[in-house]
């Protein structure tokens, strides 16, 4: 300003966005030691106070405002004439009426220093505080600074985080552990020692028999847990049965669409699609889980970490006792 007003026809407006540093602000919901402000100048023989009142309803309006009120600021910055500091308040409709911008007529004395020779209004809109009502934001601090404020993570988006570890990878390795699971589940509560082929089939050119087995007696094929399913709730990952024990889990969680059968027969799909393209056998056991990894899951480690942090739990216990084998034929499958 200092070096265009005299070669500027009058008023001259001008404006600039930057950083401000008010080490002696202790810093609260609705105030920054550091923040930005956009700082607007008008400069003319005729500037007065009304300048400032205009220039704050053209900008506030032009961002929806439509309640905004002005009162003196009492804190009479020495830069500006005695009686012209303003305050600017904008309606926020959590805290009520929060300062969004100061306003005055600059000093004669502070023009002097730069060799300004006419009156200049001068406003400053704080631009977190404006966001922060534009947001509806609480706490000017959680939105300057997300890193140090974690968002709530919805049980929804927990729930999108949890995967199977190890999956098939062929069409052919989908459709064994489908029939694993449908076999499984089908005889569930078969006596053993007891065994049924899944599937029969070709794998990488070779004869391959898929058969779910339980080899030992007094015992069933499948454990309890195996109809197990993954809800999240409230911020907790459970496993739980259909019993009346969790209905409220199961009605108000939200569910991944993953049982551990689900994911053992995936487990089990994948190791033997892996082995039958070696030409080998393979025979694989799911006992009784205690992690997440025991029945072939994985929770993303965003997702973990919340959890932990907000003092929440996975739970994904139970007894699955699943065991599956492949049978590798010396000629293709016909």
């Amino acid at each position: 300003l200092a070096a265009i007003w005299e070669k500027r026809h009058l008023p001259i407006r001008l404006f600039s966005v930057d950083r401000c540093f008010r080490r002696e602000q202790e810093e609260g919901p609705t105030r920054l030691m550091v923040y930005h402000s956009a700082s607007c100048v008008v400069a003319g023989d005729d500037v007065t106070l009304d300048e400032g009142k205009a220039v704050s309803e053209a900008l506030l309006s032009a961002f929806g405002f439509a309640e905004f009120r002005f009162q003196p600021d009492e804190k009479r910055s020495k830069y500006y004439m005695p009686g012209t500091q303003t305050e600017v308040y904008a309606r926020h409709p959590a805290l009520g009426w929060v300062e969004v911008a100061t306003f005055g007529i600059y000093s004669p004395s502070a023009l002097a220093e730069y060799g300004i020779g006419v009156p200049v209004m001068n406003l400053g809109l704080g631009v977190e505080r404006l966001a922060m009502i534009v947001y509806q934001s609480d706490d000017i601090r959680e939105l300057s600074y997300p890193q140090f404020f974690p968002q709530p993570l919805p049980d929804r988006q927990i729930a999108g985080a949890i995967h199977l570890r190890v999956e098939p990878v062929s069409v052919t390795g989908k459709r064994i552990a489908e029939a694993i699971r449908d076999v499984a589940a089908e005889n569930a509560a078969a006596p053993g020692p007891c065994s049924f082929v899944a599937w029969k089939g070709e794998i990488a050119g070779r004869g391959v028999e898929v058969i779910v087995e339980e080899p030992e007696s007094n015992t069933r094929l499948c454990g309890p847990a195996c109809a197990n399913e993954i809800f999240v709730h409230e911020g907790s990952v459970l496993g739980v049965p259909d019993l009346a024990k969790w209905a409220e889990v199961r009605r108000d969680g939200v569910s991944t669409g993953i049982t551990y059968l689900d994911a053992a027969a995936n487990l089990a799909a994948a190791r033997i699609e892996e082995a039958a393209r070696c030409g080998e056998e393979t025979r694989i056991q799911v006992k009784m889980a205690k992690l997440p990894s025991d029945i072939n899951l994985r929770i993303e480690e965003y997702a973990m970490r919340y959890i932990t942090d907000h003092n929440k739990k996975v739970d994904l216990r139970g007894p699955v006792f699943l065991t599956a084998r492949s049978v590798v034929a010396e000629e293709p499958a016909r």
